[in-house]
């Protein structure tokens, strides 16, 4: 059976999160981690560059946060969806993340944004 994988870019500023997240979502068949970016512009960059299917980015990231990063990727044209991670989920926050076209998931546990990003496509 020949299933296409859903292709990913990973944005967080904390290596070994990034590394772990990645680690996790690799281990998944049906997700591929097509590369990965340490702050906000650089996975604007690099989302620019590669066209994933899905941008999993932390909420807070220097240079461009994940909020500021979900309006900016979403207003471009064919934007990837979008899975945004926090460990603080204030309701200010989550309400301003929600305004996008955006998947949240609410804390930053590894299984809980892999299985976001597995859904990021399904259609709604």
């Amino acid at each position: 059976m020949d299933t296409q994988q859903i292709t990913c870019v990973v944005g967080d500023d904390h290596e070994v999160l990034r590394r772990g997240l990645v680690a996790v979502l690799e281990a998944e068949d049906d997700l591929r981690v097509i590369g990965q970016a340490r702050d906000g512009r650089e996975l604007l960059e690099l989302a620019e560059r590669r066209h994933p299917d899905v941008t999993i980015v932390d909420i807070a990231m220097p240079t461009v946060d994940g909020i500021a990063f979900c309006r900016e990727i979403t207003s471009r044209p064919n934007p990837p969806a979008v899975v945004l991670y926090t460990g603080n989920a204030e309701p200010d926050t989550l309400q301003s993340a929600l305004e996008g076209r955006t998947v949240t998931a609410f804390d930053s546990s590894l299984p809980s944004v892999a299985a976001a990003a597995m859904f990021a496509l399904c259609p709604t």
